[in-house]
């Protein structure tokens, strides 16, 4: 990746297998969740949550992908066969994007309704779907081929943490019971830090800076900061890259939508 104007010598490496496999199941897995809650429970929300999320991040997927602005080092696999794009995006959509967002509402919905019983169910089902994601997909052998690094910049930083000002507004805008929706991110919030230092620890995500770094080439000499700078990065990264982008996708969704949940006290 070449070092462009408003880059930060701040990078996150991460390294992946390329099997996907674990993505189908995990799909399935969420399927079904989906149509319990619906048939079994009466939450037709999940459901919708989920489907909206998914698109939009199979969007996002497909776009970084096409325009090569997101590449894979090897052809990813399913069940040891090769599969390139649109396949990619169309696994990562519900994964990356529906299912933290369904989990997030889901731990919000138990928690807000007192339900605590169910809501150490949903927090364990979170760190399960975590770990399966984790070990599934990015543990791998330490090798260049393996690793992908990406750059923090000014704008990036600036554009991330203006959206979650602004789903955090709209929070307030939208429901009726602000509490509801910041419980949404808290959980969300929790949910990616703990994947974040999970990963770190595991030597599958690492917080490093660049030598040389000049703008226009591409680095190529890597080393780990200390954790302190480390930590602060995977919390920004778990708080902001991941809870406040899935909380304005939920928001987006449940107005979208018209769902009961604008109106819950």
């Amino acid at each position: 990746m070449v070092v462009k104007i408003g880059d930060i010598n701040v990078w996150i490496s991460r390294y992946y297998s390329g099997d996907m496999t674990a993505y189908v199941f995990m799909i399935i897995a969420l399927i079904i969740l989906g149509v319990v809650l619906q048939f079994k429970v009466g939450d037709k929300n999940f459901n919708k949550i989920f489907i909206f999320a998914s698109v939009c991040w199979f969007v996002l997927e497909l776009v970084l992908q096409l325009t090569g602005m997101r590449a894979w080092y090897s052809p990813p696999t399913i069940f040891g066969y090769p599969i390139d794009v649109p396949w990619t995006a169309f696994l990562q959509g519900p994964v990356e994007g529906g299912m933290p967002t369904t989990l997030g509402y889901l731990c919000a919905k138990v928690f807000y309704e007192k339900k605590y019983y169910w809501f150490l169910a949903c927090m364990g089902m979170s760190i399960f779907f975590s770990f399966l994601f984790i070990f599934g997909f990015d543990f791998a052998a330490m090798s260049p081929l393996t690793v992908s690094h990406r750059v923090l910049s000014i704008w990036g930083i600036v554009f991330i943490v203006s959206t979650t000002i602004l789903a955090l507004i709209l929070s307030v805008r939208y429901f009726e019971d602000r509490k509801f929706p910041y419980l949404v991110f808290i959980f969300m919030a929790i949910l990616g830090v703990m994947i974040n230092i999970v990963m770190y620890f595991a030597g599958l995500r690492n917080i490093e800076y660049a030598i040389p770094f000049n703008y226009g080439e591409t680095p190529t000499i890597f080393f780990p900061y200390p954790f302190g700078i480390a930590l602060l990065v995977l919390l920004y990264d778990g708080i902001f890259e991941f809870a406040g982008i899935y909380l304005f996708i939920f928001i987006v969704g449940v107005k979208l939508f018209n769902m009961d949940l604008l109106e819950k006290k």
